[in-house]
């Protein structure tokens, strides 16, 4: 698992920052959860608006775990959008299943391809 801290400091320059890089020995949301708890007690981050996953379910525990070790005080709006998913990860899968949708129309023009420049090396061959 790979933390990326992003800020922006006291100059309003936008900073980011890997803050760990561990392996998890399962993928339990909880687990997920205690050891990025862990990583941001070590780091001094109590405030965190937000905390970008991809759409694994066992990131949905993990946020649960975390908006439980985060409430109180230092609870920026409440933990309300702590949790956000990956634009990216979403975009890529929407891109992969409609692929999925296409390969047989995109087999079949291979094909047409493959035959028609056959067919034409065979014409320009059979001329000479």
């Amino acid at each position: 698992m790979c933390l990326t801290a992003h800020w922006v400091d006291e100059d309003w320059v936008l900073r980011k920052k890997i803050t760990n890089f561990c392996q998890v020995p399962n993928r339990k949301g909880e687990t997920i959860g205690k050891f990025v708890y862990k990583c941001l007690q070590e780091w001094g981050i109590d405030r965190i608006l937000t905390i970008i996953v991809d759409n694994a379910s066992s990131n949905d525990g993990a946020i649960r775990y975390l908006k439980k070790m985060l409430k109180g005080p230092h609870a920026i709006l409440d933990c309300k959008y702590l949790h956000l998913r990956c634009n990216a990860h979403i975009i890529n899968l929407v891109v992969k299943d409609d692929l999925e949708e296409q390969i047989d129309s995109i087999n079949r023009i291979r094909k047409a391809v493959r035959f028609l420049s056959l067919y034409v090396t065979h014409l320009f061959m059979a001329t000479f």
